[in-house]
């Protein structure tokens, strides 16, 4: 998967799900009735883009994924410094220090390319984990103020639905946050065979 198509999934999947759970809600309170569009044309359709955008507004995935995101981030850390044979020492060898030599390394290798777009594909399933958990937690307050509000019992059963839906994404949010960490891990163990002078002129560099 390349990184532009990456792009294109963390827009679209928002509005996939918001659009699923329209259709679950409505159904549940039986005030209305939608048909879930044609995903075959997701990437050009309004009704999926226009709440994909207003979500991508939001920091509601960032807030979701950011645990997973400073999990995986810390592990590259601490692998690339394992890889240079030295005691780790994180207020120097930090992640905003090692990224750019990390990510230059990937851009001008193409074995490390490679893998990159197996990160890619991950990465799109990732952040869809992460958009479903948020977008589930959205869902439920909305059920639980229209059961409150309105009596509607419905709604109980549609926040049970969006319960259930929220914590397969917590889940497939710490297997994917796993996958990206293994294709890392193979990512470093080929710096550390073919560059690992460059990283340790890195790890040097940071020392002074």
């Amino acid at each position: 998967m390349s990184i532009e198509l990456l792009k294109k999934v963390r827009l679209i999947a928002p509005g996939v799900i918001m659009c699923l759970f329209a259709v679950i809600l409505g159904a549940a309170t039986k005030w209305w009735k939608l048909e879930l569009p044609d995903f075959e044309k997701a990437m050009y359709a309004p009704s999926l883009i226009l709440p994909g955008l207003l979500y991508y507004i939001t920091p509601l995935r960032k807030w979701v994924n950011q645990p997973h995101h400073n999990r995986l981030v810390e592990y590259i850390r601490a692998e690339l410094v394992a890889a240079a044979d030295v005691d780790d020492r994180p207020e120097k060898y930090s992640w905003r220090a090692l990224k750019p030599f990390y990510f230059n390394m990937i851009d001008n290798d193409e074995s490390l390319k490679t893998q990159s777009k197996l990160a890619y594909f991950n990465g799109s399933i990732w952040t869809t984990f992460a958009d479903t958990t948020a977008l589930s937690i959205i869902y439920i307050l909305i059920s639980v103020a229209i059961w409150f509000i309105f009596g509607n019992d419905g709604a109980i059963f549609s926040a049970v639905v969006y319960f259930i839906f929220g914590a397969i994404g917590l889940i497939g949010s710490f297997s994917t946050t796993k996958k990206q960490m293994a294709i890392a891990k193979d990512q470093i163990d080929y710096i550390e065979f073919k560059y690992k002078s460059n990283l340790e002129k890195r790890i040097v560099e940071l020392d002074r």
